[in-house]
């Protein structure tokens, strides 16, 4: 058997193989699938945040010195032992999340198909570095280092696709998605040194505060990670254009798409800012 005898076979075994992959007109399919997503924020994409440190050694230390009779009655100037501290984020990073559900799919003809789509989808979106800018003048007695900053949002998602198929299994899908907000967190980490051993109270924008006890290590790193609800700064609703190519083999189905933000994921009126995502996932075809 020579090479050119051998090539004809295997292209007629692969012809043969993928094109019993699509199902024949007329037939009902449901496709559970899992997969993975990657996204990023477009648009408005910066973000601040707020936070304060206050030196309660220092605030106690004035009004000892200023009244020594009836302490913690002085009114003492924030500037005094406060360091406000403005953060802010200005280059979104792709993180990776979860997807999974179910399509219903509806094969036309040879060529067309439709599907709808039940999904939930765990998206999470970054910021990759941020300046400081110190708004109080008062010499701090510690450092201030950002770690991380990232979004994760859950959504219910409603896909609704046409899907054409280029060659055999080889499919190109484009359609309409509509998505609904569950809940979603922001995640902050961040480090902080002090040169003195004191207590100190840490408070971000949304109020939350923190105690830092006498018994820290002065010259020593430690960590700081922050995990606020923000479901009620979001918009419930998102909509999207997804687009992308499917392949079919057998009873798999691989399919890998874009997932085109068109509307806004916050409720203030001067921000702008967009989910962008990449879903790549893996379903198994029952015919009905």
């Amino acid at each position: 058997m020579n090479s050119k005898t051998l090539i004809l076979m295997t292209v007629a075994l692969l012809s043969g193989t993928i094109a019993i992959a699509q199902p024949e007109p007329g037939t009902f399919s449901v496709i559970p699938k899992v997969g993975i997503s990657a996204n990023k924020f477009t648009g408005d994409t910066d973000e601040v945040l707020w936070f304060g440190i206050a030196d309660m050694g220092r605030y106690y230390e004035i009004q000892r010195r200023e009244n020594p009779t009836h302490p913690y009655q002085v009114n003492v100037p924030e500037e005094e032992y406060y360091n406000q501290i403005l953060m802010t984020f200005d280059k979104p990073k792709i993180q990776t999340g979860f997807t999974g559900g179910v399509d219903f799919q509806y094969q036309i003809s040879r060529r067309w198909a439709v599907s709808v789509g039940l999904n939930y989808s765990y998206k999470r979106c970054g910021f990759k570095t941020s300046s400081e800018e110190q708004l109080f003048a008062r010499v701090p007695n510690f450092e201030w280092e950002s770690e991380s900053l990232v979004y994760k949002m859950h959504y219910y998602q409603f896909p609704i696709l046409a899907k054409f198929y280029i060659y055999k299994g080889l499919a190109l899908n484009a359609g309409a998605q509509f998505g609904g907000l569950r809940q979603a967190y922001r995640k902050y980490e961040s480090r902080v040194l002090f040169y003195s051993t004191s207590q100190y109270f840490i408070r971000d924008e949304v109020m939350r505060d923190y105690w830092w006890s006498s018994k820290l290590e002065v010259g020593k790193w430690y960590s700081r990670k922050t995990d606020v609800r923000l479901t009620r700064n979001l918009e419930k609703f998102d909509f999207s254009i997804p687009v992308g190519l499917s392949y079919e083999y057998k009873e798999l189905l691989f399919d890998a798409r874009a997932d085109i933000g068109l509307t806004s994921i916050s409720k203030n009126d001067d921000i702008k800012c967009r989910n962008l995502g990449f879903v790549f996932s893996i379903g198994y075809r029952f015919d009905l």
